[in-house]
């Protein structure tokens, strides 16, 4: 097998001057592979073919670029010749008796100074900035992109693939100097003023990031107009766009941002102005001339990208515009009011009329239902954060206060069953809030969007409401946990009644403990049994009994210990095995099934991991100060620090981080690799053939490291 490296070109901190060109003159990416669409990363040793279809990708990115086709299409030729001819890198080991064969490529050196560091969540792309001198440069995955007086804090940014990359760099002085964007490698047109945070890579497509939106000013401080430009075609000019702006769809299809012309502003989407306002969204002044949006962006897409909302202001009336057309007029909009729901067909808001607040939803043009939305009754309050939608869509649910009450109302859709159109449900002195992260969310639907529970305080009392009708009362109610199980059918949450503590299942008590466990309980993933009989899955919690802690699952308790590691307890992603980690005495041990591994000095929750398809299980365990990961129950070699093990898609290889002295290396299925000086944000990645791949740092040099399975 014939192995790739980049070694020749990396070290070239201009990877164009090999060929007397300028390194703009590069539109394309010459580390990366050419699966963009397939997702793999690097080269590999895939050869010739493999470069030519990373240059059909290119070139068709490019043709909608003309202007730079001719010079790309040149570099591409000399681009293939090269990697075609490239000898074998000295780094690659020999195959060796054990399963796999490591390929180690070095591409480029790692500065001391790394600003703005940037990666992809797989690990496997890495850029930052760095300085030289007095002048300021880009290096993604080893290669150093050409030399700015100053790189925009912040604005570099890779594609979610980490396939393609770009940023904000200036030429000449602050005052005085030009800025522009670079998109690999590539200089943009240069402007007088590029907005801060505007630069913004699609986020979907068939290749992600390959459009690219940012706003751009010609002329001074005080006079000159601002645009957007999009794949390089700058729109209209506006006195401002407003910050963090333009924003793709999801989709990446249409783009939009805000503007003010005048006194005035306005939605531009895909190009086309909306009406004039006197405020747009929620936004809020950070200094001259600078907005941020007082929560999400002033103009929000669909979820399938296909409509687009936002509010806006005309004297002291505010309107919700739905894909350009304004609704009715109120005396203001709900704080993170305004959403869609998650098939797109509704939009849905609270809007203050008088000294009251509704809730109004409105259908997307072209779907059913009154123009102008459905108005909703009049309460005194709309709770912070509401309304929400159901998962499918169909249902709307939010607190109002009515008085110095309050309920939950449930609109459901016409043809379901449950309480009529906007009828509230019974008064409460207080509607708890589960989720204490977005502070929002009073209530949960299942995962089908059937049903719907809460949790309220009557009186000194707490219940949980289900489906409308309220469940037993008790003297406090863990809201945090209310959880439905994955397939809606079972509903669980934590109790307080007296001193003690117990778990609801389905309206059913369970037996009383002195205290249930943080993140208890906790329903199967997949929400099945092992035999499949009893609908809505397993369930487990974490109970204490005097200064003994057990587990138990589906109803039936465990053995004692003096202690439950928080946050460990977790099934099999299909749901037939249970494991968590348990104290005894001064050691703690892993219990799986039922079944006790051995005993170490420490076992971090975090470390516990199923295999996917549930069949295996590691962790990594501490003695005294060494520390090793356990496969399958069989504990592996101590090394002074671990990561987490990663399981490969099909479960067959586990892989994690291990520290020799002030060495990192990577072991997969026993077998060591090279040692590193760092292992990049300790991401390892296993590919769907099995191959893992990561990023390390070796004197002062990334590497891209794979270790490929050996064919028998």
């Amino acid at each position: 097998m014939v192995i790739l490296t980049n070694s020749s070109i990396a070290a070239e901190e201009n990877p164009a001057s090999s060929f007397g060109l300028p390194a703009s003159s590069f539109g394309l990416r010459r580390d990366k592979s050419p699966r963009q669409v397939e997702r793999s990363f690097g080269l590999g040793g895939r050869g010739t073919i493999q470069m030519m279809k990373l240059m059909g990708t290119a070139c068709f990115w490019r043709a909608r670029h003309t202007r730079r086709v001719t010079v790309s299409m040149a570099v591409m030729v000399v681009l293939g010749g090269t990697f075609a001819c490239e000898k074998p890198s000295s780094q690659t080991s020999k195959p060796s008796p054990s399963a796999y064969k490591i390929q180690e490529r070095r591409l480029g050196p790692v500065h001391d100074q790394m600003l703005s560091p940037r990666w992809t969540r797989d690990g496997c792309h890495f850029a930052y900035v760095t300085k030289k001198g007095d002048k300021e440069l880009v290096v993604v995955d080893g290669v150093a992109w050409a030399e700015y007086d100053a790189i925009r804090v912040g604005s570099l940014t890779l594609s979610p693939d980490g396939m393609r990359h770009a940023y904000s760099a200036r030429k000449g002085t602050k005052e005085q100097g030009k800025y522009f964007v670079v998109v690999d490698g590539v200089a943009w047109p240069e402007y007088d003023t590029l907005g801060d945070g505007s630069l913004t890579l699609s986020p979907a497509g068939d290749v992600p990031g390959e459009r690219l939106a940012y706003s751009a000013k010609n002329g001074t401080k005080k006079q000159g107009k601002y645009f957007v430009v999009v794949d390089e075609v700058a729109g209209p000019e506006y006195d401002q766009i407003a910050w963090g702006h333009p924003v793709f769809s999801p989709d990446s299809k249409r783009v939009a941002y805000v503007a003010r012309e005048g006194t005035k502003w306005l939605v531009v989407v895909d190009g086309k102005p909306g009406p004039d306002y006197d405020d747009i969204g929620k936004r809020r002044p950070i200094w001259a001339g600078a907005y941020v949006d007082g929560g999400g962006y002033d103009v929000l897409f669909s979820p399938d990208g296909k409509h687009f909302a936002y509010a806006a202001k005309n004297g002291t009336k505010w309107v919700v515009v739905v894909d350009g057309k304004p609704g009715p007029e109120y005396d203001g909009t709900g704080k993170e009011s305004l959403l869609f729901s998650p098939d797109g067909k509704r939009v849905a808001y609270a809007a203050k009329k008088g000294e009251k607040w509704v809730v109004i939803v409105v259908p997307s043009p072209g779907d059913s239902g009154e123009a102008g939305g459905k108005e909703g009754p009049e309460y005194d309050q709309i709770g912070s954060g509401d309304p929400v939608f159901s998962p499918d869509g169909r249902r709307v649910a939010y607190r109002a206060k009515k008085g110095d009450k309050w309920l939950v109302v449930v609109d459901p859709s016409p043809g379901d069953s449950g309480e009529a159109s906007g009828k509230g449900g019974a008064e409460y002195d207080r509607i708890m809030v589960y989720d204490w992260w977005e502070k929002k969310g009073s209530r949960i639907f299942s995962p089908d969007g059937k049903r719907v529970a809460y949790a309220a305080k009557k009186g000194k009392k707490y219940l949980v409401v289900v489906d409308g009708k309220p469940g037993p009362e008790y003297d406090l109610i863990n809201p945090h946990r209310l959880r439905f199980s994955p397939d809606g059918k079972r509903l669980a949450y934590s109790a307080r009644r007296g001193d003690n503590w117990l778990v609801v299942v389905d309206g059913r008590a369970g037996p009383e403990y002195d205290a249930i466990r943080l993140g208890n309980p906790v329903f199967t993933p997949d929400g099945k049994r092992p035999a499949g009989d009893v609908p809505g899955g397993r369930l487990a919690y974490a109970g204490r009994k005097g200064n003994k802690w057990l587990v138990v699952v589906d109803g039936k308790p465990g053995a004692e210990y003096d202690d439950i590691e928080a946050w460990s307890l977790r099934f099999s992603p299909v749901g037939r095995r249970v494991g968590y980690v348990a104290k005894r005495g001064n050691k703690w041990l892993v219990v799986v099934d039922g079944h006790r591994g051995p005993e170490y000095d420490e076992i971090p929750a975090w470390s516990l991991v199923f295999s996917p398809d549930g069949k295996r299980l590691a962790y990594a365990p501490k003695n005294g100060d060494r520390w090793r990961v356990v496969v399958d129950g069989k504990p592996g070699a101590e090394y002074d620090g671990t990561g987490r093990p990663v399981f490969s898609p099909d479960g067959k290889r586990v892989a994690y981080r291990a520290k020799k002295g002030k060495k990192w290396l990577v072991v997969v299925d026993t077998q060591e690799g090279s040692e590193y000086d760092r292992i990049i944000y300790d991401r390892l990645t296993f590919h769907a053939d099995g191959v893992l791949e990561y990023l390390a740092i070796k004197k002062k040099a990334l590497y891209r490291v794979k270790h490929v399975p050996v064919t028998k």
